[in-house]
């Protein structure tokens, strides 16, 4: 049975074990601290066509990280203002990119509740690129161009 990190409420995001997490060189202290919630600075704006659409955002988290977020929307979009100011209080977090980028993932699910979403977090440590994918969709939800689009080959039947 699968782990449901962070309070997440979207049932098709689970985990298969829990990792721990740890801190990571992210550490800064020009921003937000590790506990001070972001979630909330996820703005949303409804979508505006109910055509296939492909999201995609992207931005900086300090000098030595990046955050990119790839989504399809069902009912909601996320203003790029929100997008910015949310990267920006993660920027001060102190955890692990896995962790990071679970965490950005648990907080689009619940804002958002994507039909897809796909969360990268690249942090450079010492000319070491360290990245780490995240990827979510609700249950049989398929959109082959879409996902082929977003680089993500679509779901074969076995």
């Amino acid at each position: 049975m699968g782990l449901k990190p962070f309070g997440c409420y979207h049932p098709a995001f689970t985990f298969q074990s829990a990792a721990p997490i740890i801190a990571s060189p992210m550490t800064s202290t020009a921003h937000s601290s590790a506990n001070e919630p972001t979630r909330p600075l996820l703005r949303t704006t409804p979508v505006p066509s109910r055509m296939g659409t492909l999201v995609t955002l992207s931005a900086p988290l300090g000098t030595a990280a990046h955050l990119t977020l790839a989504y399809v929307p069902d009912r909601l979009v996320l203003t790029r203002d929100g997008f910015a100011a949310y990267a920006t209080g993660q920027a001060g977090q102190t955890l692990s990119p896995e962790a990071l980028a679970a965490v950005v993932a648990d907080d689009v699910a619940n804002e958002l509740v994507p039909k897809w979403q796909r969360v990268t977090v690249a942090i450079v440590t010492d000319g070491v690129t360290h990245t780490v994918v995240v990827e979510d969709r609700q249950p049989g939800w398929e959109h082959p161009s879409l996902l082929t689009a977003a680089g993500t080959p679509p779901m074969t039947k076995s």
